[in-house]
């Protein structure tokens, strides 16, 4: 199976209403447009009905109007809310899950844009300091307990860890820098948000 790039980042459960989570989708649409072209349009889909062709919104920064697309996408109480996304082009699509609450096992709170296409491909057309904006784009609007930007093959090899926070290539994890020195003692680190940012050298 070919290798590809996800940007993943969770947070545990926090209540946010409809125009808060319109809030950090605009945020995030925002940091993302900036770093390069194919991140500047995004799709929103809507439908409950799993046999119909869900409607295709156009999503554009400004919290008014996504508000309306993260009313569509209510997953019901303490659900809070499933926002799927897609690009204007086949090779990315991103998912994120917004508002849940305590007491409700299967709901993770969390954002995941897949990059569908091969590993080398995506890192030749965006290179590492849009990949670290796309880190620091997740981080300033959604505010997680953790976000990456890692390999399929690199997550793989670290599952089982419990608490569950992969490092990949370029990491965001929320605790200070001494402590992720200590425990990356091979890896860059510095100081971002409430946490550090690690990169990966491409051999480590």
């Amino acid at each position: 199976m070919t290798d590809q790039f996800t940007l993943a980042s969770r947070w545990g459960d926090r209540p946010e209403s409809a125009s808060e989570c319109a809030e950090r989708l605009s945020s995030f649409l925002s940091g993302l447009a900036v770093l390069h072209p194919s991140l500047s349009e995004w799709y929103g889909l809507v439908g409950d009905d799993e046999e119909a062709v869900p409607e295709s919104w156009p999503l554009r920064p400004g919290a008014a109007e996504l508000e309306r697309f993260v009313l569509a996408c209510r997953e019901g109480a303490d659900l809070g809310f499933r926002l799927p996304v897609l690009s204007d082009t086949p090779d990315m699509a991103l998912d994120i899950h917004c508002g849940g609450t305590s007491g409700v096992a299967r709901v993770e709170n969390g954002v995941f844009l897949h990059f569908r296409e091969p590993a080398g491909t995506t890192m030749e057309r965006l290179g590492l300091d849009v990949v670290r904006g796309l880190v620091t784009a997740a981080v300033e609007a959604w505010e997680p307990e953790w976000a990456t930007f890692i390999s399929d093959s690199a997550w793989e090899a670290q599952r089982g860890y419990a608490p569950p926070r992969p490092v990949g290539l370029v990491t965001y994890r929320t605790g200070s820098v001494e402590e992720a020195l200590a425990e990356f003692p091979d890896l860059a680190v510095e100081a971002m948000a409430n946490g550090s940012v690690l990169t990966r050298p491409p051999s480590v």
